[in-house]
């Protein structure tokens, strides 16, 4: 059974969030609940992918501003995130939800529900090859659901699949009707560019810059999107200057919003200009909201 395949593994994806280390979508699986005798068990379309996508809207900003994270995938080894353990009551858990699952497959082999289900806890588990497999199978089932293909290409990254996980997000794009959002776009570029095809991520990205700048927006707002290229010009070597303008560029035509100051602060302070950076963030905080402030604190070091 692949509960069993699962159980050296000691991963979660279901833990607080990490300021310095945000979760991507593949680690917000955790607050997908149920399983299949449970009376949510059976959702929509939207589903407990949907689910699980919609609660990484905050964090996706915030890997978007910070020094660490690359673009949503993690510094690990193939198919392992640096995640907490479970605890054995929550390890067990999960094994007898999948294991649910995996009988309600056995009755019913198209039974989209269960598919669904059982790839989310076994990517809790940490088993991302099984995860991966019953996602293709889904994606198969329910050939236009944007936030299945999404989580494909988390998956994939997850295992160091680079060309594969951009497949899979351009897939969700198109399927969204061919307008990214900051999720989707996060992975799109992070799999070239971790894939050494730095330009190609930064024209990925350069062109949702473009169109949030034009008539009547895009779907990835304005300060997303420069917040998303000065990522990906930070963490390409030699463009730290092009990190260091995008940033300007973005207070310039946001004076007020903390983001760009902060964004800016990390990077200098990555590159050692730390009395610079402490004026950034002295600025972030002072025009962040109440409830992102600490955010600010956290990230500043404060």
């Amino acid at each position: 059974m692949r509960v069993e395949k699962a159980q050296e593994k000691a991963t979660v994806l279901v833990s607080p969030i990490d300021y310095d280390n945000p979760p991507t979508m593949g680690a917000a699986l955790g607050s997908v609940a149920g399983g299949p005798g449970e009376s949510d068990a059976r959702r929509s379309s939207a589903g407990q992918v949907a689910a699980a996508a919609g609660a990484l809207i905050l964090g996706a900003i915030v890997v978007a501003t910070t020094g660490g994270g690359d673009y949503g995938y993690v510094d690990a080894p193939a198919g392992q995130a640096p995640v907490a353990s479970l605890s054995p009551q929550e390890r067990e858990a999960r094994e007898t939800r999948a294991r649910e699952f995996e009988e309600a497959l056995s009755r019913d082999p198209r039974d989209e529900t269960a598919l669904e289900g059982l790839a989310v806890t076994v990517a809790e588990l940490g088993d991302y090859p099984e995860a991966e497999r019953d996602l293709e199978r889904l994606t198969q089932l329910r050939p236009s659901d944007a936030d299945a293909w999404r989580l494909l290409g988390e998956v994939r990254g997850f295992q160091a699949k680079y060309g594969a996980a951009a497949d899979a997000y351009r897939r969700s794009i198109a399927e969204s009707g061919g307008a990214a959002d900051l999720e989707q776009l996060q992975g799109l570029a992070g799999a070239p560019g971790r894939g050494g095809r730095e330009a190609e991520a930064v024209a990925l990205v350069k062109a949702e810059v473009a169109r949030a700048g034009g008539p009547g927006g895009g779907p990835v707002g304005a300060v997303e999107a420069r917040l998303l290229l000065g990522k990906v010009y930070s963490q390409w070597k030699g463009h730290t200057g092009d990190a260091a303008n995008t940033y300007d560029e973005l207070i310039s035509a946001s004076p007020e919003d903390f983001r760009g100051y902060l964004a800016k602060g990390v990077l200098l302070r990555d590159n050692g200009s730390k009395g610079d950076a402490q004026r950034n963030f002295i600025q972030a905080r002072y025009f962040a909201p109440p409830e992102a402030r600490p955010i600010v604190d956290k990230i500043s070091g404060k």
